[in-house]
């Protein structure tokens, strides 16, 4: 039986004219895209939802998909549940990204969607965007290219996870989440903020907690990154081997 769509509690009242406008998310958001008159137009369509404290569900595995939802603040994972009952880290997503976008093919979530830290996100109604996407070829663009480039990482991660080695998952983690955060405005030169739970980490990579600890600590020894707290700053890029 489906789970039922995000009550209005969950969904909060509009937000209303110039909301982008204020927002720090705005330039590598949906609305980073649009010129003024079709901004506002989105903005009518945005509802504000939050905060989600660290653990609070975001939407359930199997609820009708009827919003996307830009993260304003914060950061949010997906999970699955395989056939034993293990729970699985699907990915993280960082402000300004789109949560809910694998929703639009069936109609419905495909996996739990969670807050990592206090999260605030902007709610998209799925038909008003579609409505709106229609009206504005900008938005609908820049809609595709997300979906494309949700779907190549998805691609790459499924078929990097069967043959590189741990310490080779971790890097390439580390430089994706520098790779997506690095046009913060609260991003530092070759600082990578992971505030996610090290069991979470551990999930999406297909390692176990023990096996992802040895592989930052084989990488620092390297001189490659330099951990402190929820940070890890990249040293420098490790040698290739070569011919």
């Amino acid at each position: 039986m489906l789970e039922k769509s995000p009550s209005l509690r969950e969904v909060s009242s509009y937000a209303g004219p110039g909301v982008c406008d204020e927002c720090d998310a705005r330039p590598f958001c949906l609305a980073g895209c649009l010129d003024a008159n079709h901004l506002e137009t989105l903005c009518r369509i945005v509802r504000r939802t939050g905060p989600f404290r660290p653990g609070d569900r975001i939407y359930r595995r199997g609820a009708p998909s009827s919003h996307v939802y830009a993260i304003q603040q914060g950061i949010a994972k997906v999970e699955s549940v395989t056939r034993d009952g293990r729970r699985i880290v699907g990915g993280f997503f960082f402000e300004g990204e789109l949560l809910g976008l694998d929703g639009i093919g069936k109609g419905i979530y495909p996996a739990d969607a969670y807050a990592v830290g206090e999260t605030r996100l902007c709610a998209l109604p799925m038909d008003k965007l579609e409505a709106l996407c229609h009206k504005t070829p900008g938005l609908q663009k820049e809609l595709v290219r997300r979906l494309s480039s949700q779907l190549s990482s998805a691609r790459y991660e499924c078929s990097a996870l069967r043959q590189e080695s741990a310490s080779h998952r971790a890097l390439g983690f580390i430089r994706e989440m520098y790779a997506r955060q690095q046009n913060h405005a609260s991003a530092q030169p070759c600082h990578v903020f992971l505030p996610m739970p090290k069991q979470d980490i551990a999930s999406y990579l297909g390692l176990t907690p023990e096996s992802l600890s040895r592989s930052l600590t084989r990488l620092e020894q390297q001189g490659i990154i330099r951990r402190n707290a929820n940070c890890i700053e990249l040293v420098r890029e490790p040698k290739r081997s070569g011919k």
